[in-house]
């Protein structure tokens, strides 16, 4: 049983298992140290990640801000934005805004849809191309705007204290098209070109498992994301993390990612924060 709080924010009276278990609140003084360290540990990830992530992966952090609106006891309405950072956490990446409604069918299942709008940076780069000869190629940095539709359905399912979901999750994502500077070798100048939109279909399956602790605030869980495309998969999401419940309005989690790109891109190691609020 999870704590009850009064109407009040920071209510002057709460309702604890430990009035019905004599003693619980001694039981869970070392539960609640344990996962005091492990939020520890995983801040101390993101100093650590560095040193890691060398060679074919680079690190990153996630910030994130999610209202949420409840009309009812089935439908309501959410709004995110959320800043990303990469490069060895020294410069922003990727910023999004999005919105979207849920409404839940019934105790287990669930469905939602929204729009997000992303806007990302692309770093200068400059490689070489082998089209039967190696051609040096040089791409000024610049920025790439997307719009991204998507819908999911969640079923969860409870075993004591456990709780599990499985998530399928269909996403459009449009990439507008740009002005792109290259550099031309063989005319020894800059010129710019359009770099045409395209637009891609993801299905992303989420399986994530978490863990209920009696007369706690913070729950932690695990889980793991599989991005299909066509053609195969496109990428692999692993993460840990942990939700805090401050009470019935706000609260705040923290989570280590590793993504396992299939592409050219880089792996990733990722620490995310992020803070929910419901009214």
């Amino acid at each position: 049983m999870r704590r009850m709080w009064d109407k009040q924010f920071f209510g002057s009276k709460k309702l604890c298992l430990n009035d019905y278990v004599p003693g619980l609140s001694k039981l869970m003084i070392p539960i609640k140290k344990f996962l005091g360290k492990v939020l520890m540990m995983l801040v101390a990830v993101s100093f650590a990640i560095p040193s890691v992530a060398q060679g074919n992966s680079e690190t990153g952090l996630w910030t994130s801000i999610e209202v949420e609106k409840k009309l009812d006891e089935r439908f309501s309405v959410v709004g995110e934005t959320e800043l990303r950072f990469r490069g060895n956490l020294r410069k922003a990446d990727r910023w999004s805004v999005a919105g979207g409604v849920e409404y839940k069918l019934s105790e287990w299942l669930k469905v939602d849809a929204g729009y997000k709008f992303i806007s990302s940076y692309k770093a200068a780069e400059t490689k070489m191309k082998d089209n039967g000869v190696d051609i040096l190629k040089r791409t000024a940095s610049y920025r790439d705007s997307r719009h991204r539709l998507y819908a999911s359905v969640v079923g969860s399912l409870d075993a004591a204290r456990f709780g599990f979901s499985l998530r399928e999750r269909w996403e459009y994502t449009r990439n507008c098209a740009a002005n792109v500077d290259s550099y031309d070798y063989d005319e020894n100048r800059w010129e710019t070109r359009v770099k045409d939109g395209k637009a891609k279909h993801t299905l992303r399956s989420r399986l994530q498992m978490e863990y209920d602790i009696p007369s706690c605030e913070i729950t932690p869980y695990a889980d793991v994301e599989v991005y299909s495309v066509k053609g195969g998969t496109d990428k692999l999401r692993y993460t840990v993390g942990a939700d805090w419940k401050m009470n019935r309005k706000n609260r705040f989690s923290l989570f280590y990612r590793y993504i396992d790109e299939k592409g050219d891109d880089l792996n990733e190691h990722i620490v995310g924060v992020g803070y929910n609020y419901r009214f």
